[in-house]
C-alpha cells in the first residue's frame, strides 16, 4: 500500500544447479554490480547444487554470501534436501 510508511517484505529463493557446470567467462561485470544493488536486500536464501569441487571456490569466487540472508551448498545427490531447505 502506498503511503503507509509499510515496507514490502519478500523472500526471494534461489536454486543454482551446477551439475553439469564447466566454468564461466563474465562478459559483462556491470550486471552483477546492478543485481546486487538491486536484490540483495530481497533474497532470503540461495542453495547451491554441484559437486564437490564447486563447493569451496565458487560461492566465494561468485561472493554470494553478499547476495543472500543464507547460502548453503548441496551436493549433486542432495536436491531434494536443497528444495526442502529453500522452502523453510
Amino acid at each position: 500500500m502506498a503511503g503507509n510508511g509499510a515496507q514490502r517484505e519478500t523472500s526471494i529463493r534461489l536454486l543454482f544447479d551446477l551439475e553439469a557446470f564447466e566454468g564461466e567467462e563474465s562478459k559483462a561485470p556491470g550486471v552483477q554490480i546492478g543485481f546486487r544493488r538491486d536484490y540483495r536486500t530481497e533474497i532470503a536464501k540461495i542453495a547451491i547444487v554441484g559437486e564437490i569441487k564447486w563447493q569451496g571456490w565458487l560461492p566465494a569466487l561468485a561472493d554470494l554470501d553478499s547476495y543472500a540472508r543464507a547460502t548453503w551448498f548441496f551436493f549433486v545427490d542432495e536436491r531434494e534436501a536443497a528444495w526442502e531447505w529453500l522452502r523453510t
